[in-house]
């Protein structure tokens, strides 16, 4: 990834493992290891999958997993960042007292939230749908977030594009469709396909999940992290130097 005139390499993971339902704590525990082998090894970004602390719950028992702002992944995602020196991302269901919504929070070396983006195309019978603009500024560059279905959407890449981000980061629970059905057109995994090649990306899924879904052609590995791209986590072992221009 590149911020300023001459650019700045650096190195990124995805931590993709396993979440049981309304586990937070030893989802975190069981995940810490992997952050940190990434760490050690030169990652200076780490990214945890979509709905990573309380995983994957589609239905209305979330709801009793939601955490507030200050809650216990965003103070877990702090400490560890601050602890390891590196900035870390991860899923969390989250609350602001009212509604409950599908969120990604990003967390800086210096210990604080350096922001959070909330899922727009999240499922409605569970999450109200986050209207904000899925950028975080930060000292490396300007950072896309894309959660699962978001990236379904050309427009979401589109969007990317216009708000000249530097990085997308695409949690995930589930796999991005191979093709067409549904309300995803056949536009959109055509733009999603070229566009993923325009900017760098980092895609972090969950292993395993309800039903034994697995990415397209591909099984259900260990748990492991893994460098970009992140959608093989048989296939890299070790962090991967990112560089690119700004569009």
């Amino acid at each position: 990834m590149v911020s300023g005139e001459h650019g700045t390499v650096i190195q990124l993971a995805a931590v993709q493992v396993r979440s049981e339902p309304g586990q937070p704590e030893a989802n975190r525990a069981h995940a810490a290891p992997h952050i940190e082998q990434a760490a050690a090894q030169g990652a200076r970004l780490v990214v945890l999958p979509e709905l990573f602390s309380c995983g994957y719950v589609a239905n209305r028992a979330i709801w009793d997993m939601a955490e507030a702002h200050d809650g216990g992944t965003a103070r877990w995602i702090a400490a560890t960042a601050a602890r390891l020196g590196i900035y870390l991302g991860a899923g969390a269901a989250g609350t602001d007292g009212s509604d409950i919504f599908n969120t990604f929070l990003l967390a800086g070396p210096d210990g604080t939230i350096a922001g959070r983006a909330y899922k727009a195309s999240a499922e409605a019978n569970v999450f109200r749908r986050g209207r904000h603009e899925h950028l975080i500024e930060s000292p490396i560059g300007r950072i896309g977030i894309g959660i699962c279905a978001d990236n379904q959407y050309a427009a979401h890449l589109e969007l990317m594009h216009r708000l000249h981000a530097d990085l997308i980061l695409m949690p995930h629970a589930w796999p991005t469709p191979a093709k067409a059905g549904g309300p995803v057109k056949e536009k959109d995994v055509t733009e999603q396909q070229r566009r993923m090649t325009e900017l760098p990306v980092l895609y972090a899924r969950a292993l395993g999940g309800a039903g034994g879904v697995r990415q397209p052609g591909r099984p259900a590995g260990p748990d492991r992290w893994c460098a970009r791209p992140a959608d093989d986590p048989e296939g890299l072992s070790a962090p991967r130097p990112v560089t690119d221009r700004r569009l």
